[in-house]
């Protein structure tokens, strides 16, 4: 094997890794580049990324409030906008870039375990893994390899921090460190593992010293508060709302009965992921209720793989770091501590395959001469050329949104939702019947999941079978009643089949679970409207919505104009009601109408009581 630099090492590294993914060039738009880039107009100039700084990833337009925070992400479509005018090929060049600079930055970090030789199979490993296509041949994936660059380099700079000599050097280093931590928060949000993944660093490290280190910790903890804080205010209030579908009214025990066997799904990708798909929602990965052997089997699994990564931190560190590092940056989408909005994404595994690449980094490093050593060198040759020709041949699928359906249906058409977007397509074809026959076997087929019915009710109702429509509204709402989305599919059902009267009631369900919800409150109005109830009703329930948009002065004037009107004016039970749940706001706006409404409500007598 002839002598090689680290230098080497990462250049070669970096080239293979820009080289597997050099005719993404080709691909354009696909799946969600299109609402998050390219009809997106925060992602479309420096400055309007920078005004939206403190604003969710996906658009508030869109109703698609995923708990999401990636405003540096979003900053450098920004940039590639500005650059471009707009064209995807820049944009597909950008991540490229950006998958060959986090290779390069992981085998600076695998170079301080493995020899020139171990470090230059660890990062062909990492370059050229097909895992990592969804990330880098799909604009919207940018986030996983921007802030897996963040963490390599936090972890780089904080050995350097270790190492200083000076107070000066220290102090620079430590704001390196710093800079690089918050980088990665804000490209993605697993961003915050980064200090676990310094606290391993350090421990596997010799020479570490967590007391010489009490400063960097202090910060990078402090940080990471403050980060989660940020979050919270901006983003985490919606974190609820994004939890996956499958997991939907799982308990406890019932999400990890589901989770343990995607587990298997999980280790399988990264060791052979010859098998790809675009998502993994049921019945790919099955939802679960009871425990069974094959979660288990999942639990023991990943269990030995941790014993594993404990069983070898001294002998070898290398495999120690890669296996925890790995479960670090995964756990935040894992679905076992918390339900998240992903139930397994490809493009989360992205850092996660440093674990493979640092146990063939160390077994080429181990191997030696000899028939054993020829052996390594030829099985890594063929993993090499396995996973290279994947991932060329896997890139086009990402090549627009056709292709992705296209491929997603062929492949995986037991998925239900690889039914929705051929119905989607068929849809935009305009062959109607076909798009509604798709959307309700994908209801037939994971009947758990709510959403399906923004699917399955318009194209109901568009071709006249409002009975239909109403159906699939009510199947969706007996799953998620507390989504107002899904209350104004059965509201508007209702209303097409000329029945108000049975719509009333869900939207005043609707106003009670989530009063301070725009949307809820305009299904209320829109019901009142229909039923051309009293105008100090409407008038009251369009007071609730001004409110809800920020306009205090005209829900003021709302108010004025039904107090005005209610005296005399309770004729049965939602009359009541509408005075009993504009109480409150009647108090903060109008505080001296309050007498009126007390008024009202004792005056109707046993009519408003419950």
């Amino acid at each position: 094997m002839p002598r090689l630099s680290p230098r080497h090492v990462i250049l070669i590294s970096a080239l293979a890794a820009a080289l597997v993914y050099s005719h993404s060039y080709r691909n354009r738009w696909a799946m969600d580049d299109q609402p998050i880039v390219l009809s997106n107009p925060t992602a479309q100039s420096v400055e309007a990324a920078g005004s939206a700084f403190f604003e969710t990833f996906w658009p508030r337009s869109l109703g698609a409030l995923a708990g999401q925070y990636r405003p540096l992400t979003m900053l450098t479509y920004g940039i590639d906008w500005s650059l471009s005018d707009g064209r995807p090929s820049w944009f597909h060049i950008v991540n490229v870039l950006w998958h060959a600079i986090a290779t390069a930055l992981f085998v600076m970090v695998a170079l301080a375990w493995l020899s020139p030789v171990g470090a230059l199979a660890a990062g062909l490993v990492f370059a050229v893994h097909p895992v990592h296509v969804e990330a880098v041949a799909n604009i919207m994936g940018r986030s996983e390899m921007m802030a897996a660059a963040g963490l390599f380099v936090t972890i780089l700079t904080a050995r350097r921090y270790r190492r200083a000599m000076t107070a000066r050097a220290r102090a620079a280093w430590l704001a390196a460190t710093i800079a690089a931590l918050f980088a990665a928060m804000l490209s993605k949000e697993h961003g915050v593992v980064g200090v676990a993944l310094l606290a391993l660093d350090e421990f596997l490290d010799p020479e570490g010293d967590f007391r010489e280190s009490l400063d960097l910790y202090l910060a990078a903890t402090a940080l990471t508060l403050g980060w989660f804080y940020l979050w919270r205010g901006i983003a985490g209030t919606f974190a609820v709302f994004s939890q996956a579908d499958t997991l939907h009214g799982l308990s406890f025990w019932g999400r990890l009965a589901t989770m343990f066997p995607a587990q298997l799904h999980v280790v399988r990708l990264l060791v052979w992921p010859m098998d790809l798909a675009v998502d993994y929602s049921p019945q790919l990965i099955p939802r679960r209720v009871e425990w069974s052997v094959l979660a288990s089997l999942g639990l023991v699994v990943s269990s030995a793989i941790v014993v594993l990564a404990f069983a070898v931190l001294r002998r070898a560190p290398v495999i120690a770091f890669g296996i925890l590092a790995a479960v670090f940056t995964y756990a935040p989408t894992a679905n076992l501590l918390f339900p998240s909005g992903v139930l397994l994404a490809e493009r989360a595994l992205y850092f996660g395959v440093v674990a493979p690449a640092l146990v063939a980094g160390w077994l080429m490093m181990r191997a030696g001469g000899g028939r054993h050593g020829r052996g390594v060198v030829w099985s890594l040759a063929v993993v090499l050329a396995v996973f290279g020709t994947r991932t060329v041949t896997r890139v086009p699928v990402w090549e627009d949104s056709s292709s992705v359906v296209v491929t997603d249906f062929s492949e995986h058409s037991e998925n239900y939702r690889a039914r929705l977007r051929i119905g989607s397509a068929y849809r935009a074809e305009g062959k109607k019947a076909a798009a509604l026959a798709e959307a309700l076997a994908a209801a037939a087929t994971f009947p758990e999941d709510p959403f399906v019915a923004m699917f399955t009710v318009p194209r109901a109702r568009s071709l006249g079978y409002m009975k239909l429509a109403l159906a699939e509204a009510r199947r969706a709402y007996d799953v998620l009643p507390e989504h107002a989305g899904v209350a104004r599919l059965v509201v508007q059902s209702y209303l097409g089949l000329g029945l108000p009267d049975s719509a009333v009631p869900v939207a005043q369900a609707t106003i009670e679970t989530l009063p301070d919800d725009l949307l809820a409150a305009d299904i209320y109005y829109t019901v009142l409207d229909s039923l051309e109830a009293e105008p100090w009703r409407r008038q009251l329930a369009r007071a609730r919505i001004l409110w809800l948009n920020g306009e205090p002065g005209a829900a003021s004037r709302a108010i004025d104009s039904a107090t005005v009107a209610i005296p005399g004016g309770i004729q049965d039970q939602s009359g009541c009601w509408d005075l009993q749940q504009a109480h409150s706001l009647i108090g903060t706006l109008r505080p001296q109408s309050t007498e009126i409404v007390e008024l009202e409500l004792e005056r109707a007598g046993s009519l408003c009581r419950p």
